[in-house]
């Protein structure tokens, strides 16, 4: 015989008010709470929980009442604003973090906006082109590299073993 898992608060109730009828200085007769049970295909412990929050309302002095639990609902999503993200500087939505900090969520959501494609994430490796003194230079710096020998009448690349490469930007 399959079981209910719970039962409303009018039966929660009713129950209470049969126990107490059955009641003698707050004991109950030995059976009572598996033929609560049977008559309402509930699982006895659930009688039992009754009947202990009903003894606990007792101590407290409060009215014999069961009232029913508050349900678990769960958080609303939050809703994705692009006016408010576009209008942050592009240095405030440079990653994750900055941009859930400038528009007041947590970083897990604007994860999850990035995962569903609501927002794109984008790197980009800007490299500006090279304008023409800089051209020139790269060309002059190739044409000394070069050997002509004139004896076999052929043009060969300097050996750069004793040439040593800096970059300027280990500097800054």
């Amino acid at each position: 015989m399959m079981r209910k898992l719970s039962f409303a608060e009018s039966q929660k109730n009713q129950v209470l008010e049969f126990l107490l009828e059955c009641s003698t200085n707050g004991k109950i007769p030995k059976g009572k709470i598996n033929e609560v049970a049977a008559k309402l295909q509930v699982c006895r412990k659930s009688i039992s929980r009754v009947w202990a929050a009903a003894k606990k309302q007792v101590e407290n002095n409060q009215q014999m009442h069961i009232e029913e639990k508050e349900k678990f609902t769960r958080t609303k999503r939050v809703a994705i604003d692009l006016e408010k993200i576009s209008s942050l500087p592009l240095k405030k939505r440079s990653n994750i973090r900055f941009l859930a900090h400038g528009i007041n969520c947590k970083k897990s959501i604007v994860g999850r906006w990035i995962r569903q494609g609501l927002i794109k994430a984008h790197t980009s490796a800007i490299r500006s082109d090279l304008i023409a003194s800089n051209k020139l230079l790269r060309l002059r710096f190739s044409l000394e590299a070069l050997e002509i020998d004139r004896i076999l009448n052929i043009l060969k690349f300097r050996s750069m073993h004793n040439t040593v490469h800096i970059d300027h930007k280990c500097f800054i």
